[in-house]
């Protein structure tokens, strides 16, 4: 299975560089969704919750073409390990392909490369055993801390959900990037310098428990990565949340994580192999 083989060509979100923010935002569903920005049938670049809101903070009114985030090029012959090492180095799920006379062919996105590759025997490791290899410790966060605190935790961690947790160190609530972008969107540009900040500051202090998502889906340490990547992939989700047998969370399983295993194991190689064997 090629890269050429998978990619989308239809209901790719298309937007002019003169709509705003706001408009791409509303078409998208979470920090690493993208909306691609076109002039005619050339790709101008993409728009990102990630990269417009969480590392900066700009006007819901503000043009699109402001603030274009340029991709790196893939190719339609790249290798799967290329395409997945440059999304998680980008935080971004969708990519555009571009064929060999460097024009438009279509996009690659996370969902579609794990729905693929979600067979393969990588995925078979119990969860135990997934997160005794990662090496990144679960990021958790008190209910009662404030969103500035949330917001500089991601930020340094560099992970795009915490855990979120009560004072007995229970599940209680998941908060990804996603969930801060509604909070975190500067006023319309209309508003004084002033009042913007104002309202900045009365949005930090809002307490993680107000806006972290309440129902949290969850595995226990028995169960495989394969498991939690069809429930990934059929509840159209980011995460799920790994407890121990005393029911504490323990570790976080992302779509990231799945596309960082198909990177290193080269499914390419794998796929090659299996039919190999096989013939």
């Amino acid at each position: 299975m090629k890269l050429r083989d998978i990619i989308k060509t239809d209901n790719i979100i298309r937007l002019a560089p003169s709509e705003s923010l706001s408009t791409a935002f509303s078409k998208l569903s979470s920090s690493h969704d993208a909306a691609f920005i076109f002039k005619d049938d050339q790709l101008l670049g993409l728009v990102n919750p990630y990269h417009c809101i969480i590392k900066t903070s700009h006007p819901l009114n503000a043009k699109i073409a402001d603030f274009l985030f340029h991709p790196p090029h893939i190719y339609i012959n790249d290798s799967i390990a290329k395409v997945v090492e440059k999304m998680n180095y980008t935080r971004l799920h969708y990519l555009p392909v571009f064929n060999e006379k460097n024009d438009f062919a279509g996009i690659i996105s996370a969902r579609r490369l794990l729905k693929t590759f979600a067979y393969l025997p990588i995925f078979h490791h119990s969860l135990g055993e997934v997160i005794k290899a990662k090496s990144r410790v679960l990021v958790t966060i008190a209910e009662d801390e404030t969103l500035a605190i949330a917001l500089a935790l991601l930020r340094l961690e560099k992970v795009s959900k915490l855990v979120v947790v009560n004072r007995h160190n229970r599940l209680c609530g998941l908060l990804s990037q996603y969930d801060l972008v509604s909070f975190l969107i500067a006023p319309e540009a209309k508003e004084i310098i002033k009042e913007r900040k104002k309202r900045l500051a009365n949005i930090y202090n809002y307490r993680v428990k107000k806006i972290a998502r309440k129902f949290v889906l969850t595995l226990t340490e028995k169960n495989t990565l394969s498991q939690a990547l069809q429930l990934i992939l059929i509840k159209r989700i980011g995460s799920v949340v790994v407890l121990n047998e005393k029911k504490y969370p323990v570790g976080i399983i992302t779509s990231r994580d799945c596309l960082q295993l198909l990177r290193r194991h080269e499914p390419e190689k794998i796929i090659y192999l299996q039919w190999k064997f096989a013939s």
